[in-house]
């Protein structure tokens, strides 16, 4: 190390040569007592005696012991040389001190333009790290521009005295060009006679990723603070005696007070109104449970304006856990709150206007029906007089009308009571079959007419009572069916009821309701179900209707806790389906024997319907053969095994010329095998079995049926009437409206009895 640089080093200074008078007691402490006190005893001196005592007493000539200033001499370079070894000891200590604290030591001598540095100053600028001494101006050459008239003003005033410490931040080249911060800290060490500093020593630091942090958080707090502007929410900031610490330009405008006059305040001062107990408590909670809080208040501008708000608080939490203030970010509501209020007068308004428009229906409705059911029945009892053809036409045409006008009331009234909330649902034990029945019964006319094959169709493990509504169910289905009917031109419609495969306790099950007819295309299929909608203007030209059936069918489906579904094709016929709970206990059907030795053959029906009614016989035959023909049948009837010993044919008389023929002929081409003959006739046809037919089934066709052994031709279907006798029933009739006491009295009568009123 060079000498000039080991004499700047902040070491303790040797023991020899006095520079500084002020300084000459303190080093004659370090002299050894023992020592003092020997040469004292040798040379005749007090107990106090020093060695400037002794060296006077050698310069005068007194004689002195020679072996004890020999021992003297030879304890004072041991003792030089632990002071040596103790300032070595301390200048490492110092070293590695500076090192772990990642400082650099540095120390100028200003008279010389001389600085000497450690190495942890080479290694911050990427230089070789060793110490060395550097000219003032080389090291100044090193800052950045920008920084070199503050590093310059803080010398200065730290050399003349005005500040006691020399501390400037400021920026360094590093060797491979970057910028580098360092933090120096230091103080004049040595001044002259005259007071000027001519040395000053002190550290430096590395802050470059201090200052990259503070550089990264003041970017992060920029963008908070510009955030925190643009935000359109009023937002409040106060610290933990609630007073406010910042505020935002939304917070501004809705309170009316600039920031200036906002900070330092607590709220109640700046509106100028007392706190509200709301706001008190409000506070105290967050600041309590330390938790955020959300609620709905009125807060008050300086002018007086109120503003509907939901506030929201949270409280700001230090990294010490120590809460330091808490936040509110402001929503103003009070415009939802005056739209609230109007949607609220008009929700009113419109439950006044659709309950009037309730009564006003109800009452119109009844009014309405009770001469159109005067016009249907009296229709109906004219249908059943001597007519001619043209007549019974005009007839017809005149019911039908009446009924399409009842059905139209009914369902405004449905729909107007849909709207009103009033609709509800009864619930009791419904007979599933019979109002399936009833439900095709009411169209087979009208479908037989048009060509169009009706069949119900109820899936194995259906029970045969569930709960419900009847009246309602009956409804859906009815529309269903009337539109199924309506919409077909040709081919068949079926209505299904299914169990719903699924592991759930409660039985649903699904009724369906599939036709051949025009279909429905995928863009209309939702919007079907809106009230006076069908799928295009040409339907309701062709078909007729309202539109209200599918609207009314859907609410009353969801009230039964069920959906509507559709699936359709344009030109090849929809299925309108709904799940709905049965209200009943899932209970396993009892299960039914296949029998291998019997084999069953549909002829005939549509596709559709023949579908369906094999799948109800293949749960009792495990041999099923479906044909379109007699013909066909003969022949199916040789494909049979020989394991197959007796047949049932289903044979509907839409393929069959003449039931007899057709019964003689399966006979014959049965052979050996017992053959069972149900045969399906229209609805209207004589239900007394043909010679060769077992029994007869007149349409519309319920596959459950099917189910039924037909062994006993007694089993067949007969019309019963009522008997007829010498003597007349009587009746009563209590009806105070004219119309309906004489159709009643007409339909009585054709029933002979006698009618009293």
């Amino acid at each position: 190390m060079p000498q000039q640089a080991q004499e700047s080093l902040p070491l303790p200074t040797p023991v020899k040569g006095v520079e500084c008078p002020e300084v000459a007691p303190q080093r004659r402490k370090h002299v050894n007592p023992e020592l003092n006190e020997q040469l004292a005893r040798a040379f005749g001196l007090g107990p106090d005696a020093d060695v400037d005592a002794l060296v006077a007493k050698l310069r005068n000539g007194d004689a002195v012991d020679l072996e004890i200033l020999r021992r003297g001499c030879l304890a004072l370079v041991d003792q030089v040389h632990e002071a040596r070894d103790a300032r070595a000891a301390s200048a490492q200590r110092l070293r590695i001190a500076l090192e772990a604290s990642n400082l650099g030591l540095w120390d100028w001598d200003i008279d010389s333009g001389k600085v000497f540095v450690d190495r942890t100053f080479a290694r911050f600028i990427g230089r070789e790290e060793h110490d060395a001494v550097w000219k003032f101006d080389d090291l100044a050459a090193l800052l950045h521009e920008d920084d070199r008239p503050p590093f310059g003003d803080a010398a200065r005033a730290a050399l003349r005295g005005t500040l006691p410490m020399f501390q400037v931040s400021y920026r360094v080249r590093h060797a491979d060009g970057r910028w580098l911060w360092l933090d120096t800290y230091g103080s004049v060490t040595a001044r002259d006679a005259n007071g000027r500093a001519t040395r000053m020593t002190g550290t430096h630091a590395n802050i470059t990723e201090r200052k990259q942090m503070e550089r990264a958080l003041a970017n992060t707090l920029r963008v908070m603070q510009t955030l925190l502007e643009t935000l359109p929410l009023p937002v409040i900031i106060r610290d933990a005696e609630c007073r406010v610490r910042m505020v935002n330009a939304a917070w501004e405008q809705m309170v009316g007070v600039s920031r200036q006059d906002a900070i330092g305040k607590r709220l109640h001062d700046i509106a100028k109104r007392p706190q509200t107990a709301m706001q008190k408590e409000t506070d105290e909670r967050v600041l309590r449970e330390r938790e955020g809080l959300r609620f709905e208040t009125t807060v008050y501008a300086r002018d007086g304006t109120p503003y509907d708000v939901i506030v929201a608080k949270t409280p700001l939490i230090a990294e010490d856990g120590t809460i330091t203030g808490i936040a509110s970010v402001v929503t103003d509501i009070s415009e939802q709150k005056r739209t609230a209020a109007v949607l609220e007068r008009a929700r009113l308004s419109a439950e006044n206007a659709v309950r009037t428009k309730s009564r006003f229906l109800a009452n119109m409705s009844h009014e309405l029906r009770t001469p159109l059911n005067g016009v249907v029945g009296m229709a109906s009892l004219l249908e059943n007089t001597a007519l001619d053809a043209r007549q019974r036409r005009f007839v017809r045409t005149l019911r039908s009308s009446a009924e399409a006008l009842i059905t139209l009331i009914n369902d405004v009234l449905d729909l107007s009571k849909a709207e009103a909330g009033k609709l509800e649902l009864e619930c009791g034990p419904i007979e599933l079959r019979r109002e399936i029945e009833q439900v095709v019964g009411l169209f087979i006319g009208r479908a037989w007419d048009r060509g169009i094959e009706i069949a119900a169709h109820i899936g194995y493990g259906v029970p045969p009572v569930i709960r419900g509504d009847a009246v309602r169910l009956r409804q859906v289905l009815g529309n269903l069916v009337n539109n199924a009917v309506k919409f077909t031109e040709a081919g068949a419609v079926l209505l299904a009821v299914t169990v719903v495969p699924d592991d759930a306790e409660d039985l649903k099950l699904e009724f369906s309701v599939t036709d051949t007819g025009v279909g429905v295309a995928p863009a209309e299929q939702q919007r079907i179900f809106d009230a006076f909608e069908q799928a295009d203007g040409s339907v309701t030209r062709k078909f007729g209707g309202t539109g209200l059936g599918l609207a009314i069918s859907r609410q009353l489906v969801e009230l039964m806790h069920g959906g509507m579904g559709l699936s359709s094709e344009p030109g090849r016929g929809s299925r309108f389906s709904f799940v709905i709970p049965a209200g009943v206990p899932r209970v396993p059907p009892a299960p039914l024997e296949v029998a291998h030795d019997v084999g069953a053959l549909v002829v005939g029906l549509h596709p559709l319907i023949r579908s369906a009614a094999c799948d109800v016989i293949s749960t009792g035959s495990a041999h099923v053969i479906s044909v379109d023909s007699t013909l066909g049948a003969i022949e199916a009837l040789q494909d049979f095994g020989p394991e197959v010993t007796r047949v049932c044919v289903v044979l509907d008389c839409d393929a069959a010329a003449n039931l007899e023929q057709a019964a003689t002929g399966l006979h014959a081409a049965a052979a050996a095998r017992q053959l069972e003959i149900v045969a399906l006739l229209p609805p209207d046809a004589d239900a007394t079995p043909p010679p060769g037919v077992t029994r007869c089934l007149v349409k519309p066709l319920c596959t459950a049926d099917l189910l039924v052994p037909a062994a006993d031709p007694a089993q067949s279907v007969t019309v019963r009437v009522l008997p007829t006798s010498g003597s007349r029933g009587r009746a009563l009739i209590v009806e105070d409206n004219a119309v309906n006491q004489e159709m009643a009295r007409a339909m009585l009568d054709m029933l002979g009895f006698e009618v009293i009123t």
